[in-house]
């Protein structure tokens, strides 16, 4: 591959635009994703229509200003040990306070280890796909400026 200062102004348009339709092409890929992700976790907070109740078994932080923890939490139905993990938001202060309490685990009765504990399933990851597939979109525009800038004669 050549260097961009060893390249002509018609093969560096040609790789500005190159550049331009892979970008849009992964912010869709990581767009799709993060739809079928929402979908995924809108799905299990349908199906997990019965409430148990589950003990804290570790506690992550989630952000500085305010406590709203990432948990993981065992419960049991039918006599069968499950583990579940969800965003916790209210009535806590720390994670000292979180360690080793009851909180509401939703599950899904015709398949229990489908859960979620707390407030609602986890969407961290979803987010993360869609804020990339945003990224990626705005690059691509940036990248057609930069190949029409090559055609015009500019750089």
């Amino acid at each position: 591959m050549k260097a961009w200062n060893d390249m002509t102004r018609q093969e560096r348009a040609e790789r500005s635009r190159k550049c331009a339709i892979g970008s849009i092409f992964i912010a869709v890929i990581f767009i799709a994703l993060g739809i079928v992700g929402m979908i995924k976790v809108n799905n299990l907070k349908k199906r997990c229509t019965e409430v148990t109740t589950g003990e804290v078994i570790s506690v992550f932080r989630m952000g500085k200003s305010n406590f709203s923890p990432y948990l993981t939490a065992n419960y049991t139905v039918s006599g069968v040990k499950y583990s579940a993990s969800g965003n916790y938001s209210s009535g806590y202060s720390s994670a000292d306070t979180l360690s080793r309490k009851p909180v509401d685990v939703h599950y899904d009765p015709t398949d229990p280890k489908k859960a979620y504990a707390a407030d609602s399933p986890k969407k961290g990851s979803v987010y993360i796909l869609f804020i990339m597939g945003v990224v990626f979109a705005i690059a691509a525009p940036a990248f057609f400026w930069q190949a029409e800038k090559c055609d015009s004669g500019t750089v």
